[in-house]
């Protein structure tokens, strides 16, 4: 079991749940203020570097990286077959990814003048 943080060093860490020693760790180029969110093997973490990650929840290797408008300072979340996540704009944008390829372009859903979060019932 693994407890998954990211620190405003640019830093997502994977650590133990009973040592508290990383596991791994994954470096992006700016800093990281986004909680990371987990789905099955799979951790998303937006950074301020304009770019959403999906790592692979045991060994923190990068699976894809998706580079929006601006930073992302909203933590995604994870929804049926998406990640919704936000980048921080004059109005801000709302964005769905599938969550298991690269390869599919991601679609605003929404925009707004406050930064998004998500709620499911």
């Amino acid at each position: 079991m693994a407890f998954y943080i990211s620190l405003q060093r640019h830093t997502v860490y994977a650590l133990d749940a009973r040592s508290g020693w990383a596991v791994w760790r994954f470096r992006t180029n700016k800093a990281v203020i986004s909680s990371p969110a987990v789905d099955k093997g799979t951790v998303f973490v937006g950074s301020v570097d304009n770019s959403v990650y999906a790592l692979d929840k045991g060994t923190g290797r990068q699976v894809w990286k998706f580079s929006t408008d601006n930073q992302v300072t909203s933590s995604p979340a994870v929804f049926e077959n998406g990640v919704y996540f936000g980048s921080w704009t004059a109005t801000s944008t709302v964005w769905t990814h599938a969550r298991r390829t690269p390869l599919a372009l991601p679609q605003p859903v929404a925009r707004s003048h406050h930064r998004p979060s998500l709620q499911t019932e």
